[in-house]
């Protein structure tokens, strides 16, 4: 990764000079080092004026706000987006050169605190077409250090995601990304296009010297939160108190078997940690209906207690953990579930749950999900990465006691 970074610094340098904006890269003028002036000429000529950052936003928000793409704004705050993006110029660049060579590149994820952009052409982008795999290469690396061609298993997930429209390259096809190592040893890269006929994805080899465009893959480190962020505002706290108390004081029976919990406590331990105010309202607005389901010596443990899984469905395993972990909560446990079946109530009659799922069943592709059957509580593990309407998470929050 540094050794393309300084490739990519150097390659802009020698196209500025070959521009004339400047001569010499290492000269002196009556002994000063002129180096400062030319990174800071380097910094200028890439990166995106005030207008052209507020239109490529504008594009890419409009991209984000389509109605097929409703499944990823439960996963993702465009506003986090925006402002990673403006405070990352190199990005932006990089952003901009997929979309000036025809990629319409769209944010179509978000993993370990990246947000991941991917082109999302119906056809391989016309600005980069009829390049053999080196030409394309060299194409991709004056985009920036951190594009990547697409990986053979994204384009394959792009092609059969709900999430975007599939059937991509009908009539073309685009270089992917290829093991270096494979490639020098059997002289061919990796291919991808969509076989209409039949339906299918079609990905093998190709000649690298033959001609194909290319799709793109980029990530962009997420801006660090500010504790204003996860704030909410005097109104909005008043109206998430409102909310609990009146769900408090609707199910008197219910916190009596939690050892007389009184709600100015909860309140009080709620207005000492302002961003768990935070993580409980997010899962109020996602229909998490969340409630005390449990105390301990110094916290009180919320939870979601919808009769059905929440609003956040459709979502695969990995997707349901990266949006708990925005919301700053973790997955309810199998143990946690089976405890509020039994002493809460009756959840999850027609929908499913997610569970918090151990390293061990995950590393094989599975995650754990269960629903109420009958008198009992049914566990089942399945793939992770398969989807359902009727299959979300919920969430558990503690919050420590003043």
């Amino acid at each position: 990764m540094a050794d393309e970074s300084q490739e990519w610094d150097n390659s802009l340098s020698e196209e500025t000079n070959e521009q004339g904006v400047i001569e010499d890269r290492s000269a002196e003028i009556d002994g000063v080092e002129t180096r400062p002036k030319i990174e800071k000429v380097l910094a200028k000529e890439h990166e995106l004026t005030p207008e052209q950052t507020d239109k490529l936003i504008s594009t890419l928000k409009s991209r984000f706000e389509l109605p097929k793409n409703k499944k990823i704004r439960k996963l993702i705050d465009f506003a986090d987006v925006e402002k990673t993006l403006r405070a990352n110029p190199k990005a932006m660049f990089s952003i901009q050169k997929l979309e000036e060579t025809g990629g319409k590149p769209q944010l179509i994820g978000i993993e370990s605190d990246e947000f991941i952009f991917e082109d999302r052409s119906k056809e391989s982008p016309r600005g980069r077409r009829n390049k053999t795999f080196d030409e394309a290469d060299a194409q991709r690396k004056t985009f920036g250090p951190n594009v990547k061609f697409q990986s053979p298993k994204s384009y394959k997930k792009m092609q059969r995601s709900g999430i975007f429209d599939g059937r991509f390259d009908i009539c073309t096809w685009s270089w992917l990304e290829t093991d270096p190592k494979k490639r020098e040893e059997a002289g061919y890269a990796m291919v991808g296009c969509y076989h209409d006929i039949g339906g299918s994805v079609y990905l093998t080899t190709n000649h690298p010297d033959t001609n194909g465009g290319w799709r793109a893959s980029l990530r962009v480190k997420k801006a660090l939160e500010t504790k204003e962020k996860h704030k909410l505002s005097p109104e909005k706290q008043a109206e998430l108190f409102s909310v609990l108390k009146n769900r408090f004081n609707s199910k008197p029976d219910h916190y009596k078997r939690l050892e007389n919990v009184d709600f100015s406590d909860v309140k009080e331990a709620l207005e000492a940690n302002p961003a768990l105010m935070y993580s409980i309202a997010k899962m109020e607005e996602t229909g998490g209906s969340p409630d005390i389901i449990g105390v301990e010596a110094d916290a009180f443990i919320f939870g979601d207690c919808s009769a059905e899984s929440p609003d956040r469905r459709y979502l695969t395993y990995d997707q349901a953990k990266e949006m708990a972990k925005e919301f700053g909560v973790d997955m309810i446990s199998e143990e946690a579930y089976r405890a509020m079946q039994k002493k809460i109530g009756k959840f999850d009659l027609k929908t499913w749950t997610l569970f918090a799922t151990p390293t061990d069943i995950r590393d094989y592709g599975y995650a754990l999900y269960g629903c109420r059957s009958d008198d009992d509580v049914l566990v089942q593990k399945r793939y992770a990465h398969i989807q359902n309407k009727d299959l979300g998470w919920r969430g558990v929050l503690r919050v420590p006691k003043v």
